[in-house]
């Protein structure tokens, strides 16, 4: 990872993940939408669509998956 950091949507498409698939991702215990700067050191969890129930509300899964998760990816960080 640049120290300048990259994009969890960079990320994702560089591990091949369906990006209509994601829901959100923890970063650093923090649920966070797809397009989430990640620096050196951080953690990342990219969490499905489906968690059942209340969960989805509880955790932020439903805002973050709704607020800035592109659906199309343009190579470019979504947040900056």
């Amino acid at each position: 990872m640049p120290p300048e950091g990259v994009s969890t949507l960079d990320v994702a498409v560089s591990l091949g993940l369906p990006l209509d698939r994601i829901e959100g991702v923890f970063v650093n215990h923090t649920v966070r939408g797809l397009g989430y700067p990640l620096h050196p050191g951080d953690r990342a969890a990219f969490v499905p669509v489906g968690t059942p129930g209340p969960h989805r509300l509880f955790l932020g899964l439903y805002h973050a998956g709704h607020s800035n998760a592109p659906r199309e990816y343009s190579g470019k960080n979504e947040d900056s």
